[in-house]
């Protein structure tokens, strides 16, 4: 499969990124799908975003990408993002960070946000749609932030799952033990490879830290 990333002036692709290199033609067949379908999709997300009341209709300065925005917009434009890369008949796994890279095209500086390095904000509001909502607005949106800025749980796919199977006690955690939790797992899997873990020994850790936070609240209380 292949991604279209950049484009020349007149509109014409300037840059191809391809598992394999060169592309074949049925590859870059589908590269153009997918290029269509963001042209046309990103601006509308954007104006669905403006009639909801999560987005001003003012594009901020181009030369200087904004801050903030609260955890419902990240929420609702993740969800829909979602939808577009994540399609397997369009991208592929191994693609998804260069159809994020190929969505910024279409996007204006409403939606996007600066990345720093592997720390990218369309990614993060993706992961963060994927859990449910009543958890997810319990916190806001920095404390998302602060969490998969952790280099051990953003690198760790299986920590999604982890998240999405702890709902209801992950539910009981505030925003500064949400933060605690964080630092701890982090801390824990600092300069290790989490590849090595099970599914179940991983979790088990995850769990336990999860316990130690809530028993540390009981007895301050």
């Amino acid at each position: 499969m292949a991604i279209i990333t950049a484009k020349d002036p007149k509109g014409n692709p300037a840059k191809i990124k391809s598992i394999i290199f060169p592309p074949t033609k049925e590859e870059e067949e589908v590269a153009f799908k997918f290029d269509a379908v963001i042209k046309k999709r990103i601006p509308s997300i954007e104006k669905e975003l403006i009639d909801e009341g999560l987005l001003d209709s003012e594009i901020p300065n181009q030369r200087r990408l904004p801050r903030g925005g609260n955890i419902k917009l990240w929420f609702t434009l993740g969800k829909r993002l979602r939808e577009i890369v994540k399609d397997s008949k369009l991208v592929k796994p191994k693609e998804y960070r260069w159809a994020l890279e190929a969505v910024k095209m279409y996007a204006t500086p409403r939606i996007l946000r600066k990345d720093r390095g592997s720390r990218l904000h369309l990614d993060y509001c993706i992961r963060v749609s994927e859990l449910q909502w009543d958890f997810v607005k319990k916190l806001n949106w920095d404390d998302w932030v602060f969490f998969l800025d952790s280099k051990s749980l953003r690198q760790e796919p299986r920590t999604d799952k982890w998240l999405q199977s702890r709902i209801e006690k992950l539910g009981k955690l505030d925003r500064s033990k949400f933060r605690e939790l964080a630092k701890r797992l982090n801390g824990e899997f600092k300069d290790i490879d989490t590849s090595l873990y099970s599914d179940r020994e991983l979790f088990s850790i995850y769990d336990s830290i999860v316990e130690s936070i809530i028993s540390d609240s009981s007895k301050s209380n």
